[in-house]
């Protein structure tokens, strides 16, 4: 009969990087990482010392972060206010590889992929107040960490103090919308916010918010 499989848990930091370190002694010999719930998680099997662990997760870390700048895509300052609405509103808990403006996000707001810790913001929301940009922000970094709309990520996202608001804004601005397009076509214009041929599909992108 096969032994229980012991688990443990821990987050430490790697330079300012979050990571959560989970030992199994399952795993005998592979060393993983990926993205979850905005932040970096490596898995090490159980026999490894504590220096092997140290070492191990300092290399993944290593590995993984220059994964994301080899893709060059974030906005230095749109990446860096997700990081201060983090630390402001959500205490520091989620923390994005990278996040871009998109034009190729006609019919959503923003979107999020918590497979890789990206987040895609539609170019937009330029033309828009701070605080709503800020609330497209702050809903697509709690979906880093709560991939549904479920309780537990109503109760996250809303310590932003304006996110009802930021909705309630874009609610009016996609009825305004859908009334012009309805004008448009009344007399003859050719008008459409639909344009999923060219909307970048991510692998692993999960959380998608409408416009």
């Amino acid at each position: 009969m096969a032994g229980k499989t012991i688990r443990t848990s821990e987050v430490v930091t790697v330079g300012s990087q979050p990571v959560r370190v989970i030992r199994s002694s399952r795993r005998t010999r592979n060393i993983s990482a990926r993205w979850r719930e905005g932040m970096i998680e490596i898995s090490v099997p159980m026999r490894l010392s504590r220096a092997q662990v140290t070492a191990s997760v300092e290399r993944m870390v290593t590995k993984m972060q220059r994964r994301v700048e080899a893709r060059h895509d974030s906005d230095p300052e749109l990446h860096l206010r997700a990081r201060q609405l983090s630390a402001t509103w959500l205490g520091g808990s989620v923390e994005p590889t990278e996040v871009v403006w998109s034009t190729r996000q006609v019919n959503r707001w923003g979107s999020c992929s918590s497979a890789t810790g990206r987040i895609r913001i539609s170019a937009k929301l330029k033309r828009m107040p701070q605080w709503v940009q800020d609330g497209v922000l702050i809903h697509e970094l709690a979906h880093l960490k709560y991939p549904n709309h479920g309780p537990e990520f109503q109760a996250f996202a809303s310590q932003y103090p304006q996110l009802a608001e930021a909705m309630a804004f874009l609610e009016g601005v996609t009825f305004a919308t859908e009334l012009t397009l309805d004008g448009a076509a009344e007399y003859g214009g050719i008008a459409s916010l639909n344009d999923d041929a060219e909307e970048d599909q991510d692998q692993g992108q999960d959380q998608l918010w409408s416009s």
